[in-house]
């Protein structure tokens, strides 16, 4: 090997490395994504009760299927890590996953590019499409093992890709219901690097196909219900933001700015089908599209673009170009993942945290959870849908949550009659329905004029900036509350 390529492959790998450092430190934040708890507690309830639930571990709300969401195994994996390692330790996993996708991606894009500059750049693009779900949710193991599976897929027809993809999958599929749509991108690797005409190779891929198509029922309760739960979740997208379509959100609405994150979602997308446009890349035509498909369907699904933007590089990677494929990587890490990480330390110094605290106190009611179960007061909790899985996860099996963010296990119709709530006129019909007995609510939403008319039934207990816990002074145990909150 001459000097010059000795130099080229240390100063790639050097760029290697600091592209892993950078994804690591840039999805290693505060958790504060809503529904990382009820997770955990998933997690915790298959420890008790194996991985097929049969006990709700967080509602007291009658459910419309099962109470799991097909992600036993990535929950048992984050409950074993916070057991071990506390929240930490899942901020760290976290992060750990998100450099090993990168580093998957690079070497994915260097075997399809050849040359280091691009794979940085794809590896780049693919941190922009993530830094959103890299936010401890097990999904963050379907980004890392899709990227694994287009890894394999260029691997030879034979035994190794066959049972390499076969248990791939099974092990995709109990960390994460994503994994459905394995089989479907298996099956396009049949067809060849320029339009519809079959490959090669063609029989030995459609069998690698039926063979995952098998995996997927290599489950507790095999693949039905799974395609069941990516059914009725996609009957809700219309409650989930991230579920919508790019078409179907307005243009740069999410803070009113490019600089919010869907509108740099937005704009990345638009950037992206431009240059595809420009390059028209031929090679594994049916998987690029599948990707590209599924990303524009969903915020969720944006990481798999990657392959399209992988193919329309190697039509455009040139040495001399090698300067403007680093510094348009800059940019998408500048843009994207460190601009995400700079907003973190921002939030967390300006409350005198560490720019590494594992969570961010103020998407969580942390005091008011504190002080119910310091006081171990009774009854059915009622609280706004996102801090449904936070007092859950701590709360639970004593003070049962109302509706915590898993849509698709009461339907749509039920999530939305939990925000009858903030029709002040709503509010006694719905407790007389559910039963509640402790309100936790932002601070001011239950006015004292209210509290009067409803004669006298909410006393306000505790409040802080985040949220106010009030206790029902005419309800079931409100006895042994009232009691509880008496000065010892």
């Amino acid at each position: 090997m001459t000097d010059s390529a000795l130099e080229h492959r240390g100063h790639g790998s050097g760029l290697l490395v600091l592209l892993l450092v950078l994804g690591f430190f840039c999805a290693w934040r505060p958790l504060a994504d809503i529904d990382f708890p009820w997770h955990l507690a998933l997690g915790e309830a298959v420890l008790d009760q194996g991985p097929r639930l049969h006990d709700e571990p967080i509602s007291y709300l009658d459910l419309e299927r099962r109470p799991d969401m097909g992600a036993w195994l990535g929950e048992l994996v984050f409950a074993l890590v916070v057991r071990v390692a506390g929240l930490e330790g899942l901020g760290l996993l976290v992060a750990l996953v998100a450099a090993a996708t990168l580093f998957v991606v690079h070497r994915f894009a260097l075997r399809r590019t050849q040359d280091e500059a691009a794979a940085l750049l794809a590896a780049a693009f693919a941190a922009a499409c993530s830094i959103q779900r890299w936010r401890g949710r097990p999904d963050i193991f379907s980004i890392l093992l899709f990227f694994l599976m287009l890894t394999m897929l260029e691997w030879p027809a034979g035994r190794r890709r066959r049972f390499g993809l076969f248990g791939l999958v099974v092990l995709w599929m109990n960390l994460h219901p994503g994994a459905i749509v394995a089989p479907l991108f298996i099956a396009a690797r049949a067809f060849g690097d320029r339009g519809l005409r079959l490959a090669a190779d063609a029989r030995a891929t459609f069998g690698d196909a039926a063979l995952a198509l098998v995996a997927l029922s290599m489950t507790p309760w095999g693949p039905l219900e799974s395609i069941e739960l990516v059914r009725l979740t996609m009957a809700t997208g219309p409650l989930v933001s991230e579920w919508r379509a790019l078409w179907d959100q307005p243009f740069l609405d999410a803070t009113g700015s490019l600089f919010g994150a869907q509108g740099r979602e937005q704009v990345l997308m638009l950037a992206l089908l431009g240059f595809v446009l420009w390059t028209r890349p031929r090679r594994r035509l049916l998987i690029d599209l599948g990707g590209l498909a599924l990303a524009l369907r969903s915020v969720r699904l944006l990481s798999m673009a990657t392959p399209v933007f992988v193919s329309a590089l190697a039509t455009v990677a040139r040495p001399r170009r090698r300067p403007l494929l680093l510094a348009l990587a800059a940019v998408l890490l500048i843009a994207f993942p460190i601009a995400e990480r700079w907003h973190w330390y921002r939030k967390t110094a300006a409350r005198g945290d560490s720019p590494f605290v594992a969570l961010y106190a103020p998407h969580y009611p942390v005091a008011a959870a504190d002080f119910i179960a310091d006081h171990r007061l009774e009854g059915r909790l009622f609280h706004p849908v996102r801090w449904g899985g936070y007092l859950g996860w701590r709360l639970a099996p004593r003070n049962r949550s109302a509706h915590d963010g898993r849509i698709s296990l009461w339907g749509a119709e039920r999530a939305a009659h939990m925000e009858d709530f903030l029709e002040p006129a709503r509010r006694e019909a719905l407790r007389r329905e559910l039963g509640f007995e402790i309100l936790v609510l932002p601070p001011g939403l239950l006015r004292r004029e209210e509290e009067a008319a409803l004669g006298g039934r909410w006393l306000l207990v505790t409040a802080d900036p985040v949220a106010a816990v009030y206790v029902d002074a005419k309800g079931e145990h409100a006895g042994h509350n009232l009691d509880r909150l008496r000065p010892r």
